[in-house]
């Protein structure tokens, strides 16, 4: 064989052996903002669960492709996703399950994460009868002449609104200040190796290298991500590093359903 047959032959032997391509967007979520981490992990670990693929598929057929917080009374306390059964709100849009999260519009996605965010902060003060905090919550204890759910209470307050604002402030925060179980730890979202957004990030990264490697071995999984990521690559160029990663990631699909 001529030196030029066997070069092209050596080409198409190369060629056939490369591993394949997986979209970046597959893989690297270290851009994705610190406020739509969490939405983004169960989006992407959603488009793996039978459980989730299964109910927005009937989401689908009752409502079609419409937002989520279309369908739901938001303004009601008693509303509850987990209760009715229904998907994530993220996992709704029509991009799921096909196509990766980062794939949405960002307009989108930050849209998403802003009206979630506000919602939150609907269910921080409930306005109602304790007759219908009973009705949706009935295990509720009383304690202190409130209601106490876990972590949450539930209070009757009185509020004379001829007083200055500042001085209103002042007598809740003495509330809170006397009432405030020492039991509950505050939530803190940014600082410590268990927050939730970190966790979550972590989480992604494993997903991410549980893809590859479902592609190709670690050594090409790190040359492919080496050269996205300015030489650092997903994890090191130690095949240990991605295992590790590939069985957080397996736990993880495993529990997801």
């Amino acid at each position: 064989m001529s030196l030029k047959r066997l070069g092209k032959a050596l080409r198409l032997t190369s060629a056939r052996c490369a591993p394949a391509a997986v979209d970046w967007r597959e893989w690297d979520f270290s851009e994705v903002p610190d406020d739509q981490v969490e939405l983004c992990h169960e989006y992407e670990y959603g488009r793996h669960s039978e459980q989730v693929k299964a109910a927005v598929a009937k989401f689908r057929r009752q409502h079609g492709n419409v937002a989520i917080e279309e369908c739901l009374d938001i303004n009601d306390p008693g509303t509850v996703l987990g209760e009715e059964q229904l998907p994530p709100v993220v996992c709704v849009r029509p991009s799921f399950p096909k196509d990766p999260f980062q794939s949405i519009n960002a307009n989108e996605r930050q849209r998403i994460a802003d009206m979630l965010r506000t919602d939150g902060d609907r269910y921080l003060l409930v306005e109602g009868s304790f007759r219908k905090l009973l009705s949706i919550y009935p295990n509720l204890q009383n304690e202190y002449g409130s209601f106490r759910d876990g972590e949450t209470t539930y209070v009757v307050m009185s509020v004379d609104w001829r007083m200055n604002p500042t001085e209103i402030l002042r007598r809740f925060e003495e509330w809170l200040t006397k009432r405030r179980p020492k039991e509950v730890r505050k939530r803190d979202r940014t600082r410590g190796a268990g927050a939730p957004v970190r966790k979550s990030r972590a989480e992604l990264k494993a997903l991410g290298a549980w893809r590859l490697l479902q592609k190709m071995d670690s050594g090409d999984a790190w040359e492919a991500t080496k050269e996205r990521l300015k030489k650092r690559g997903l994890y090191s160029d130690e095949p240990a590093a991605w295992s590790r990663a590939r069985a957080t990631a397996e736990r993880l699909l495993a529990i997801n359903g």
